[in-house]
């Protein structure tokens, strides 16, 4: 189980980041609505934007759980 852990983990944190830099979004700020112009952070304020910017948010989490299992599955078998 220990072992498990220690590449679930790591991938999952990995994924996260990677996500992250390849959708150019961080899932913080997305989720909570701030948009980053240059120097200073706003709020933002269009609720269908809002939306936009959690759902992006949620899925680059799911795309890591996803590739964090896949990856655990390989190295429980090889």
């Amino acid at each position: 189980m220990r072992l498990r852990a220690l590449v679930f983990f790591p991938t999952l944190f990995m994924g996260i980041t990677f996500f992250e830099a390849m959708d150019k979004t961080c899932i913080i700020n997305a989720y909570f609505g701030i948009k980053n112009l240059g120097e200073k952070n706003q709020r933002e304020r269009d609720i269908i934007s809002l939306k936009i910017q959690r759902t992006q948010s949620v899925k680059i989490i799911l795309k890591s759980i996803i590739i964090a299992v896949v990856t655990t599955v390989i190295a429980y078998f090889v």
